[in-house]
């Protein structure tokens, strides 16, 4: 089974520059089928430059996969992740925030978890976790099925819980549960998770009501799909 890490940055090369190496080096002392997809959604910042410095040699065997996106002012979260998604070729792919890092033993855990138990379609924390709700493990097929995130939340938060209900409404798949002891999360400012997203100058209570709502209508009118007849992830 390949593992799939999706993780996506706007403006965010400080904290990948903590945690993206060390998950790399973690994940493959235990687990060589692992592949770790990294979206530049048009960072500002020095990213392009530390990952070609920094990434060369896991870009060169094929380890990490670097995806760069001009032309975005604004930070999408569900379509910069669509895009990861899109291009990762993992039979499991795993949403990891770069402000997000694991324990030994995590990618053991999630390669157990779903080739013992084939029902097992998606995975997250049991408990609110802070800056690592959006951890969540999911089969390919699953993600395919509902047509990804849904890429009309915008601004910073709900796209996640979204994502959620939507795979719940997969009955043919159960949820299982990751171990608590990975949701390790770097702690910074809530001004680095919004200062890029469109609606950054609102209260952050008026962009959860706005997505919530969103979400809601679109489980009534579609069910567990998103995004319509679009392609999620693509490239404008």
């Amino acid at each position: 089974m390949k593992i799939s890490f999706v993780t996506t940055c706007k403006g965010r090369a400080f904290n990948l520059k903590e945690t993206y190496i060390e998950n790399i080096l973690i994940a493959l002392d235990e687990y060589k089928n692992v592949e770790f997809v990294l979206v530049n959604y048009d960072s500002p910042d020095d990213m392009d430059e530390w990952v070609n410095t920094n990434l060369s040699d896991f870009l060169e065997s094929g380890v990490v996969k670097y995806l760069k996106v001009h032309g975005k002012q604004f930070y999408v979260h569900p379509h910069a992740t669509n895009i990861g998604y899109r291009y990762a070729t993992g039979d499991v792919i795993v949403t990891l925030e770069a402000d997000n890092s694991f324990q030994k033993g995590f990618v053991l855990e999630i390669n157990a978890l779903f080739s013992t138990q084939n029902d097992i379609g998606f995975a997250w924390f049991p408990i609110f976790i802070k800056g690592a709700t959006s951890r969540i493990a999911i089969r390919k097929e699953c993600f395919d099925l509902v047509n990804g995130y849904n890429e009309s939340l915008k601004g910073w938060g709900f796209d996640d819980m979204d994502l959620r209900k939507r795979l719940c409404l997969l009955r043919q798949y159960k949820l299982g549960f990751l171990d608590l002891k990975h949701g390790l999360v770097k702690e910074h400012s809530d001004f680095y998770r919004r200062c890029y997203n469109q609606f950054s100058i609102f209260p952050l209570v008026c962009t959860n009501i706005l997505n919530h709502l969103k979400s809601r209508i679109g489980i009534f009118f579609h069910g567990f799909r998103a995004n319509g007849d679009k392609t999620y992830g693509a490239l404008d």
